[in-house]
């Protein structure tokens, strides 16, 4: 068990998880068996074998901790836990189903509202990233070394929503904000994952939630483990406000709106632009 302060074993745990989660969706993948849930989102006996794996790993290293998931039934008792493990076990599911490597395992502790580790797993690839609060963030590719990971300025910066993210109702006031800033707003995105910020490939710069005529369909589970990573390689990731994002809420859901940046210069002007 970790003592204070010491995460070592908490992230073990988590890319243990993750690795089990993966494994249990290639099992699945030429076959999987599709059922719709009530939202009309898709789910598939991959997305369920992998939140089992999720659970049973967490649960057997701290059968005190509570859980969170995308496909799991919520727990209220989670309310009065400091730690919650938020995870979406197969993030993409629709990608997923159409073929394409673009899904990944997503997984988070949270200790008092804040994400303190978290994983982003590729399973089609196995690159997985990683980061620890305090610690930094780091990239490792099947069984080679870890890498940090640092996140440099772009310009012209690449702005990105999608309709989870309140498109195309918000597209008039991004692009506006898109001009402001000499940027581009990009819609054709497959995922808003850690590693589309990244290098060596990054696709984007920022991901903006704007709610214009509806609540987002931002979960917790989407978000933890995108906020950390880019966070630690040097990002940030807040409210429209510029405030943290907070987790293990009543309603898990940033409904009215986020940013996540790879850069903290183009995270305040966006903040700035977005308020006027």
């Amino acid at each position: 068990m970790s003592t204070p302060g010491d995460l070592g074993t908490e992230l073990a745990v988590a890319i243990l998880a993750a690795r089990r989660a993966a494994a249990a969706i290639l099992e699945r993948r030429t076959r999987p068996t599709v059922s719709t849930k009530p939202d009309g989102s898709p789910v598939t006996s991959a997305d369920l074998a992998a939140d089992a794996a999720i659970r049973t790993t967490v649960r057997e290293a701290f059968p005190g901790d509570a859980i969170l998931t995308e496909e799991g039934v919520d727990d209220g008792a989670r309310l009065s836990n400091r730690r919650c493990w938020i995870g979406d076990p197969l993030d993409g599911t629709r990608y997923f189903i159409a073929g394409s490597d673009d899904f990944d395992t997503f997984l988070a502790l949270v200790v008092d509202g804040m994400p303190v580790v978290a994983v982003s797993l590729q399973p089609a690839t196995g690159l997985l990233l990683g980061a620890v609060a305090g610690r930094g963030a780091w990239r490792q590719e099947g069984d080679g070394p870890r890498r940090r990971l640092t996140l440099s300025p772009r310009s012209p910066c690449r702005l990105a929503t999608k309709a989870w993210l309140g498109a195309p109702e918000n597209l008039t006031a991004l692009e506006a904000v898109a001009r402001t800033l000499d940027g581009q707003l990009l819609q054709a995105v497959f995922s808003l994952c850690p590693r589309c910020f990244l290098p060596p490939r990054p696709t984007i710069d920022a991901m903006i939630g704007l709610s214009a005529e509806r609540p987002l369909d931002a979960w917790e589970w989407d978000i933890a483990p995108t906020d950390l990573i880019v966070r630690e390689a040097g990002g940030a990731a807040t409210d429209l406000t510029g405030a943290p994002l907070r987790y293990n809420q009543s309603v898990p859901r940033f409904a009215s709106g986020l940013i996540v940046a790879a850069d903290p210069v183009l995270h305040r002007s966006l903040v700035q632009a977005l308020q006027r």
